[in-house]
Parts: structure tokens; sequence; C-alpha cells
């Protein structure tokens, strides 16, 4: 019986190292995140003129740039056949703020965008109006 156990320990951590590693093989393919999902990362890119590129991997690319408010951190990475797009926005004022999205990797990446564009634009009113800021209009 344990015999057993330990063959299907053995397969299913095999399983999951073929997967990361057709995973790191396709997006390499593709020509890595910045490419794969070029759309969405050049939007954020253009989007400010302070956001920069702070890591990239096969799997992983994190963008950021600092405002007068705080820090804003982007993150999209590739899990399987999905990309995970993380939102971060920390703030000595406001506070630490995250939002979470995930898409079928072959989605529209205009859709995409707006999606969280809006997501987060709606979240942020939200936070700076509840915040009770003098400059903020509802």
């Amino acid at each position: 019986m344990l015999n057993f156990f330990l063959f299907l320990v053995v397969i299913i951590v095999l399983r999951i190292i073929w997967s990361f590693t057709v995973a790191n093989w396709k997006n390499h393919k593709q020509g890595g995140m910045k490419i794969k999902y070029a759309r969405i990362v050049n939007g954020f890119l253009n989007q400010d003129p302070n956001t920069r590129i702070l890591h990239q991997s096969p799997l992983c690319i994190k963008m950021g740039s600092k405002g007068f408010l705080g820090a804003t951190i982007l993150i999209l990475t590739q899990v399987y056949d999905e990309v995970e797009i993380e939102w971060e926005f920390i703030s000595p004022i406001l506070g630490k703020h995250q939002l979470k999205w995930k898409f079928p990797d072959h989605s529209d990446q205009d859709a995409i965008y707006d999606v969280i564009n809006e997501d987060v634009g709606e979240y942020s009113n939200r936070v700076l109006q509840n915040s009770g800021m003098p400059f903020v209009t509802p």
C-alpha cells in the first residue's frame, strides 16, 4: 500500500514538472510574456510614463510605478492555460489594495486591458471617495 502512494506521489510531481516545463517552453516559443501579452503590457507602459518593467521571467512579468499617493504594481503570470493578473497599490496614506483576475490565455487582450482599467478605475474611485480626501470629487 505504501508503494502505491509513493508511486502516486511521484506521478503527481512528474506531472507538475512536465506542465511547468511545457508552459515555459510555449511562452518562450511565443517570445516570452512581454511579446505574448504585448497589447496588455504596452497598454500599461504607455498609460503612465513612470511605469517600468521591474522583472521578467518566462512565465511572469512585473511592472510598476510610483506616484504622489503611492506605488502601483501589475503582475502578469502564466499559469497553465490562463493568465493571472494582479494589481496592487501600496500607499502610506490609503493603505494596501489589491485586485486579481484570471483569463484564458487566448482571450482578447484589448478586452482584458479594458476590464482591468474599468475595475481599477471603479475601485480607486471608491477608495478615494471613502478616504475623505478633499480633492476627490464624487
